[in-house]
């Protein structure tokens, strides 16, 4: 077995005639399916599912496009979501947000944060936002599992002395509201959104741990 540094605990299974595999569990829980996000995957942004020629302006006050991003931000402190905020596309229904870590091993990317049906009148995310699949402020928000196997917003954590890993907050504007079941991953998100399209844009923050914190 193996860590990642992000709290996902990796089982090596073996078959006959095969070499092993690495499958990712969630921590002190069953072991998850991460096949669909193996490793090389591209970012969502890069998929061919989030194609589009529209361009999406995103920005947040709690960090600088390309900047570090403070510690309570990451799961080595609070592990509280960043505030962030959107320019408007002409007529989008809904909004989604997909948080991914293309620096991690040895899921790549690691899959930080699921959130869609962010209401077209919802031009910011405070910050702080509660880790529950549907939130009642902002009404109607979906959040559902990351790579780590829990709901919401995970929290950069990459393995102390790591040089910095870049996080992009994918932001996705869309012409309706999605019908995605309970418990959906990345990839089924994806093909939700699929052709629905109007826009889109991105905004990096990097994190490194240069030392463990003190207890």
């Amino acid at each position: 077995m193996a860590d990642d540094g992000n709290g996902v605990i990796y089982r090596i299974a073996h078959s006959a005639g095969k070499p092993g595999n690495l499958t990712a569990m969630a921590p002190a829980g069953p072991m998850r399916d991460q096949a669909n996000e193996g490793n090389g995957v591209p970012l969502a942004n890069k998929r061919p599912e989030t194609q589009s020629t529209g361009a999406l302006t995103v920005s947040s006050p709690s960090f600088k496009a390309g900047s570090a991003m403070n510690q309570k931000y990451s799961e080595y402190a609070d592990g509280v979501s960043p505030a962030l905020t959107r320019k408007a596309v002409p007529n989008a229904k809904s909004y989604a947000i997909i948080m991914e870590d293309p620096d991690a091993k040895p899921v790549t990317p690691f899959v930080h944060w699921l959130a869609w049906n962010i209401p077209a009148n919802v031009a910011s995310l405070p910050e702080g936002l509660q880790e529950q699949p549907r939130l009642t402020d902002p009404e109607g928000v979906v959040q559902d599992r990351n790579t780590r196997g829990s709901m919401g917003y995970y929290g950069p954590k990459p393995p102390v002395g790591d040089k910095p890993h870049h996080y992009h907050f994918q932001v996705y504007a869309l012409d309706t509201m999605l019908d995605v079941p309970f418990g959906a991953d990345r990839d089924q998100l994806l093909q939700a959104m699929q052709g629905h399209l109007i826009g889109k844009g991105e905004l990096i923050g990097t994190y490194a741990q240069k030392q463990k914190p003190q207890k």
